[in-house]
């Protein structure tokens, strides 16, 4: 549906606004013989790079288009340390100026501070729609990567006039800061200052007002369109997140943003001084933190145990940390404040102190083995008696047995081990320094000897279990607690004796007979003085294994008929075992049948002549249950069931597809048949402020916005006018010729002119296709050509400012 709008004022800051969001395009206004050709570049291809003086740094934007297709998101990089910095919003439009014709004058209050913005890009911003009420305001989120300083920067909202910004934050905790701690600084007006951009042409000098009460930077209480009405603010707590609510109050408003941070140098020497010669203490790492504890800046100190940290935000709390020289003593960390400037003074100082070398004796001497010859030409190693797993000197002795040792501690016991031999160590004590130092005449001890453990010798005779001897047989005799080791193997004679010598004294053993470790024979040995008889020893009884309880089961089997299953072999098995039968027996000729010596209480399988399509299941009694003859019935034959035919499927319809998305195609031109070119077009559902499709005018006015769905009202705005309501189905739609008629601002009580293409109603959408709609528009046109008339000279002299940017 077409929507007009009265002409309205814009100035240089809000065409700059607006024409950076339409890359190229060059918008045509023409009225009764009367042409001017508008024509504005400002490209969005990513941010233009800050050019800030030293010690002051302007943030530098980039933007684009929401992945979703709704909404904008981007980035914003300050110097000093600042943390990364992106932010989302949900704005209408959004663009990055380069700063080239609007910016931050040395004049304005915040360029007194950071210094002029000229050159520098600033962040555009629209409402979500125009439309004076919270619904329609664009909210813009910035989510810092780490906590911001609590001072020494700033950000500045610009050409508040005609609309409204509310400033909410959240602090360290994440919870909203106080309104206090939003650091508002003031209000003023950045045109018509030296050095500034020549904008508000007439010096109306528009500010806005604070509202502390709401947080809100409100324009001029008439909703007139200004220019360069601004606020700013610095923060007086670090922040976690910083939010800007942005609504119109009257018109077509856009807004502007910029971030600024003051900067300062952090510098220092790092010294070494090692036993009272100090030096430059080079290649030291060098770390700053800020007061949230995040890493913001490293460097390396230079061959002059220099370091500069050049551009630091000049905040309060931060910690300098040094790695040290190894084994050195001093402060490796600082902290410090830019608050008031540069800190040159953050230097290190270092102390190491070296142990003086240990006075020392040199040894020599000569080693002999226990036959008097010398230990010639054999390794050997010299080792502190009180450190004796480490070796303090390793060396070989030449052919005569003579060895060097130099370096030793003066009196100090040491150890000598020859070619490895711990067994036979050789110890001397080193002279004290100022003592005789002759070569020591060392002897090799003699090996050892294991001493032979004292044992007693066991004599015994072993007899059966009918107390004949156990003649002629094997033995092993075993310590009880080794059971895996025999001590002595042995055979007994012909009377079953046996000798038994070198046995531990009071030891138990154990005597395997013939290796039948089912049967063992245990004894104890005496005590070395103990009287030792010799032994009379019994073989066990042979265990024998427990005959289990069972019962004994009689019964008939009978068939389906009644008569005996007579003469027919059956195997009762058990049901937990179903391949194992425990009893095979044939029934006589009354079909009665024995089983003897089933387990009690246990269930039973019986097939009958092998048949195990019929079994017959029972359970045996307990032990001491009555137990009578069962009385068993063969089951009938199983009947295989006569298959039912299998029924031929009918075919289901096919369903007519329905497509997932539809498109809308059209053409727009202006009122005086134009087209209106590289012109947004944006797809809302009819009961939603949300953008769902958007997309562009060719040269010829032509457009299509895919990813519709079907059955859905939806209206189609074209450079934020409303222009149709239509319906689609299952089908795309197109809408012919649209007319775009620009200046009107639709109220709540303004009627549409027509209904929703596809929709019901009387009448035509004002597409160009309803007869009539020209002919009222061209008694409009009339009166509008007077206008345009009048404000044509100040377009053209506004066209050449903007050609220039």
């Amino acid at each position: 549906m077409a929507v007009h709008r009265p002409s309205t004022h814009r100035s240089s800051a809000h065409r700059d606004a607006r024409d950076a969001s339409r890359p190229g395009r060059a918008g045509r206004v023409a009225a009764v013989g009367l042409a001017a050709v508008l024509a504005v570049a400002s490209a969005l291809g990513g941010a233009v790079p800050a050019s800030a003086a030293p010690a002051y740094d302007w943030g530098s934007f980039t933007v684009q288009r929401a992945a979703s297709g709704a909404g904008f998101v981007g980035t914003m990089t300050l110097d000093g340390g600042f943390p990364a910095t992106s932010f989302t919003t949900n704005a209408s439009g959004a663009t990055a100026p380069s700063g080239a014709s609007v910016w931050q004058a040395d004049g304005t209050p915040p360029g007194a501070v950071y210094q002029s913005s000229r050159g520098q890009t600033y962040l555009n911003l629209r409402p979500l729609r125009n439309n004076p009420t919270p619904a329609a305001a664009s909210v813009t989120t910035y989510a810092f990567d780490g906590l911001t300083p609590s001072t020494g920067w700033s950000f500045v909202l610009g050409d508040i006039d005609a609309d409204q910004a509310t400033i909410a934050a959240t602090g360290a905790d994440g919870l909203p800061v106080a309104t206090a701690a939003l650091g508002f600084q003031g209000v003023y007006n950045y045109c018509r200052q030296p050095g500034g951009p020549s904008c508000d042409p007439a010096g109306v000098g528009d500010v806005p007002r604070w509202d502390e009460t709401t947080s809100t930077l409100i324009g001029n209480p008439a909703g007139s369109d200004t220019e360069g009405a601004s606020g700013w603010f610095s923060p007086s707590v670090p922040l976690s997140s910083l939010t800007v609510t942005y609504q119109q109050r009257v018109g077509s408003p856009v807004y502007q943003t910029w971030f600024a941070t003051r900067t300062s140098a952090a510098s220092g020497i790092a010294r070494s001084t090692v036993d009272g010669t100090t030096t430059p203490y080079a290649g030291g790492a060098v770390t700053v933190t800020d007061a949230s504890g995040r890493t913001i800046a490293t460097t390396t100190t230079d061959a002059d145990g220099a370091y500069t940290l050049p551009a630091l935000t000049a905040a309060p709390g931060y910690t300098v940390t040094i790695t040290p020289p190894d084994g050195a003593d001093g402060a490796t960390s600082r902290t410090f404040s830019l608050v008031d400037g540069d800190r040159a003074d953050l230097d290190f100082a270092f102390t190491t102190t070296t142990a003086p070398e240990p006075a020392t004796v040199d040894i020599t001497g000569t080693i002999t083995d226990e036959t008097g010859d010398p230990v010639a030409d054999t390794p050997i190693e010299i080792i502190p008696a009180d450190e004796p797993t480490a070796p303090d000197v390793s060396t070989t002795t030449d052919d005569t047995g003579t060895f060097d040792a130099p370096g030793l501690a003066p009196e100090t016991d040491y150890t000598i081990i020859v070619d490895g031999d711990t067994d036979r160590p050789i110890e001397f004590t080193t002279p004290a320094l100022d003592a005789p130092n002759p070569p020591l005449e060392l002897a090799l001890p003699d090996a050892p000897v294991d001493p032979t453990p004292a044992t007693v010798d066991i004599t015994g005779t072993i007899t059966d279990e009918t107390g004949d001897p156990v003649a002629d047989t094997p033995i092993e005799i075993i310590p009880a607690d080794e059971p895996t080791a025999p001590d002595v193997s042995t055979t007994t004679d012909d009377t079953g004796t046996f000798d038994a010598p070198g046995l531990a004294p009071e030891t138990d053993y154990t005597i395997i007979v013939d290796g039948d470790t089912d049967r063992p024979i245990e004894f104890t040995t005496p005590a070395l003085d103990a009287p030792n008889p010799p032994l009379d020893l019994a073989l066990p009884d042979a265990p024998v294994d427990p005959t289990p309880a069972t019962v004994d089961v009689t019964g008939t089997i009978t068939d389906e008929t009644g008569d005996p299953v007579a003469d027919t072999p059956i195997e009762i098995i058990p049901a937990d075992e179903p391949t194992a039968p425990d009893v095979s027996t044939t029934t006589d000729d009354t079909g009665a049948f024995d089983a003897p010596g089933l387990a009690p209480e246990t269930d039973y399988t019986i097939i009958v002549d092998g048949d195990t399509d019929r079994p017959i299941e029972f359970t045996t009694p307990a032990l001491d249950a009555p137990n009578p003859p069962l009385e068993l019935a063969l089951p009938d034959a199983p009947v295989d069931p006569t298959p039912e035919p299998t029924p031929t499927p009918t075919p289901e319809p096919t369903p007519t597809p329905v497509p997932a998305t539809v498109s809308v195609d059209g053409t727009v031109s202006d009122i005086l048949g134009a087209p209106v070119t590289d012109a947004p077009v944006e797809v809302l559902p009819v009961e939603s402020a949300d953008v769902v499709a958007a997309s562009t005018t060719d040269a010829s006015g032509a457009f299509v916005v895919d990813g519709l769905a079907p059955d859905t009202d939806y209206r189609l705005f074209v450079d934020g006018y409303s222009v149709a309501v239509f319906t689609t189905g299952a089908d795309d739609v197109s809408l012919g010729s649209l007319i775009l008629v620009r200046g009107v601002v639709p109220t709540p009580d303004d009627p549409i002119g027509g209904p929703s293409v596809g929709g019901p109603g009387t009448g035509l959408a004002f597409t160009g296709s309803d007869t009539g709609a020209p002919i009222g528009v061209a008694a409009g046109l009339v009166a509008l050509g007077l206008v345009l008339t009048a404000g044509a000279a100040v377009r053209r002299r506004r066209a050449a400012v903007e050609e220039r940017e």
